[in-house]
């Protein structure tokens, strides 16, 4: 789950999916889990503001290199395209937009997904107990 949402937080939109796989297989987590854990953080009701969480605090960070008006023509772009134009379209992006972006993401994401795993952890503990009561009395 934390690693879920740790990738749904980082802005790469496209490829959510691809990382998810790849890392719950590198690390022998839960697959499941991890897409859980991203649909959860990164859905249409949440990826403008997360976009603009990442830009803010990318911006706090490294000051002036894009502007809103950049980013909104981007994220409109990319909310429109498939994987590969998707893809393509990143590829094609500023040094700028990449640092900003990503280091918004990472700043924000370490400790989301710090805090996501604690929870989890402490709930799927709580429902283990739960079961384990149940079992014991019948």
């Amino acid at each position: 789950m934390a690693l879920g949402v740790f990738i749904g937080i980082t802005p790469t939109i496209p490829l959510h999916t691809v990382l998810i796989i790849a890392l719950t297989l590198a690390f022998r987590v839960s697959t499941l889990s991890g897409l859980i854990g991203t649909a959860l953080v990164s859905n249409p009701l949440t990826i403008v503001p997360l976009y603009y969480l990442c830009w803010k605090i990318g911006n706090w960070f490294l000051p002036g290199r894009i502007t809103w008006e950049r980013l909104k023509s981007l994220l409109d772009h990319l909310m429109n395209q498939g994987l590969v134009e998707g893809v393509r379209t990143l590829s094609h992006l500023s040094l700028d937009v990449v640092l900003v972006l990503m280091s918004g993401g990472l700043v924000l994401a370490i400790p989301s997904s710090v805090i996501s795993y604690f929870l989890a952890r402490h709930l799927f503990l709580k429902w283990q107990i739960k079961r384990q009561r149940k079992h014991l009395l019948n």
